[in-house]
């Protein structure tokens, strides 16, 4: 994200949640509390990467990712008498997630989650599949930093209560919003850097906001926004991209098989994702690339073979453009 490093800052929120985790046959964070932090993970389930950011009081964001060996769940838990509201969006593969007082449901790439926590105590568990995988992109605001965002807006009667602290707790998860998904995109590979990027990053959290209280005005007047079956079509796309950065299908195969023409595919795919689809898999495979390198011991030449480069002098020159310094500079510096 950005010309330089990954931002590594401390939410604004005093620890809002608590998190645990589990594996499948019941191995969890509490058999290994004297660790420390407990979302740090064993080598044998996997890594997890956070990235945080703070945006003033009463706001931040974070984009945490994981590569995981097996299956986990990850259970946050409210700790905090305040109010918080979470939009969570951006997530790579499919999860299950069970909350308190909303069931059981599904996220995709195709939905995002908005979550106001009113309730010391509310949790969240979501399960996660093997492999690397984005966790969401999610912003936490406090109920007086939204209230000081929305002064004189007109809201949904939900987030009126939520202001007034008379809320109760409440998830959504609306459809594929184009408009949000633009949003993370634009987030995860903005060229800001410094005080330039937490000016960019809170107002593209301002806006994501002004999205999903959208999305929830609607889905209370009981309309629902429509997608077109061309900008399906490039999220299918763009899931099929995911499932092999390395060795993806060419974009004209991409483009034959969900039924679009290979120019149409690049203007909605354009209009999603502010880039074409060959950029975009250009950004994927080089963030990709700088996670292996802070997070795995493989040299600059494998990884630019993941990546699918046949010379790491051309792997080499993408990475230094991406990220302003060469890869192996990068790893030393970090």
């Amino acid at each position: 994200m950005g010309n330089g490093p990954a931002a590594q800052v401390a939410p604004a929120l005093d620890h809002p949640f608590d998190f645990a985790w589990t594996t499948s046959k019941g191995f969890g964070s509490t058999e290994i509390e004297s660790a420390g932090d407990p979302t740090l993970l064993p080598s044998a389930i996997g890594t997890l990467r956070m990235n945080a950011w703070s945006l003033g009081e009463g706001a931040s964001l974070i984009d945490p990712g994981l590569d995981l060996n097996q299956q986990i769940n990850i259970k946050g838990t409210k700790i905090t008498k305040q109010n918080i509201l979470v939009i969570r969006a951006g997530v790579s593969s499919p999860t299950q997630v069970c909350c308190d007082g909303a069931g059981t449901y599904g996220e995709s790439a195709g939905n995002y989650r908005l979550r106001m926590y009113c309730s010391q105590g509310d949790s969240c568990t979501v399960t996660y599949g093997t492999g690397q995988q984005r966790m969401g992109l999610s912003p936490i605001i406090t109920e007086g930093r939204l209230r000081s965002i929305l002064v004189g807006q007109k809201t949904p009667p939900q987030v009126e209560r939520f202001l007034e602290g008379r809320g109760v707790d409440l998830t959504t998860t609306p459809g594929v919003s184009l408009a949000m998904n633009r949003i993370v995109e634009q987030i995860r590979h903005h060229p800001f850097n410094g005080a330039m990027e937490s000016v960019y990053l809170q107002g593209k959290v301002y806006e994501m906001l002004a999205v999903a209280l959208a999305d929830l005005t609607d889905n209370l007047d009981g309309t629902k926004r429509l997608v077109g079956p061309d900008q399906q079509r490039a999220m299918i796309v763009r899931d099929m991209i995911m499932a092999d950065l390395a060795n993806p299908p060419p974009v004209e195969i991409l483009a034959k098989q969900v039924g679009l023409s290979q120019r149409r595919l690049t203007e909605v795919f354009r209009d999603i994702f502010g880039m074409t689809v060959f950029e975009w898999l250009v950004q994927q495979r080089l963030d990709l690339a700088r996670d292996l390198l802070l997070n795995s011991d493989l040299s600059v030449k494998e990884i630019a073979f993941r990546m699918g480069c046949a010379h790491i002098g051309s792997f080499t020159s993408a990475f230094s453009r991406r990220f302003s310094t060469p890869p192996a500079s990068y790893r030393r510096k970090l």
